[in-house]
């Protein structure tokens, strides 16, 4: 992912996120970063956005849960991680992907459902589809109600 200062941010397979300044030609990995001091294991990158609201890079991870890195405070506040465990609106720490709607909703799809934030943090989750006794964990189409599409914006999402 291309940012505003023209920074390439990028999964680097099993070994985390690194980015590589374009001016430069310089590459740093993550380790390499004092923001990112009190992480020293981020698994598998699977998708990064920058917020068109507020420049915060959005970094999903598979079994790791979601990183927000802001670029604009001091290098020992740049980084937060959220977890399941840790925030109410995650459905899960296996997060595939990150998309921004048209009404500036950051929308994260997991493991176990769909989870989206607002542009001033507010959060809504949808959980996976109980059908009976079994657990829908693959969706192939999941589209909002007409009420939701209303209140958030039309989103379609492909989920395996």
């Amino acid at each position: 992912m291309l940012d505003d200062e023209n920074k390439l941010w990028l999964g680097v397979g099993t070994y985390g996120l690194g980015v590589k300044d374009r001016k430069t030609g310089k590459f740093t990995f993550y380790t390499q970063m004092p923001e990112f001091a009190g992480y020293t294991k981020i698994p598998t990158v699977m998708s990064i956005k920058q917020y068109s609201v507020n420049g915060h890079i959005w970094v999903a991870a598979y079994n790791g849960g979601i990183y927000e890195i802001d670029k604009h405070v001091p290098v020992a506040q740049r980084v937060k991680k959220y977890t399941s465990h840790d925030v109410e609106w995650l459905s899960s720490n296996y997060v595939y992907n990150i998309f921004e709607d048209l009404k500036h909703n950051l929308w994260f799809v997991t493991r176990n459902g769909v989870s989206m934030r607002n542009a001033d943090g507010k959060a809504v989750r949808f959980d996976s589809l109980q059908v009976g006794n079994s657990l829908m964990k693959t969706f192939l189409s999941y589209r909002l109600s007409k009420e939701q599409t209303e209140k958030y914006g039309e989103l379609p999402i492909r989920m395996a």
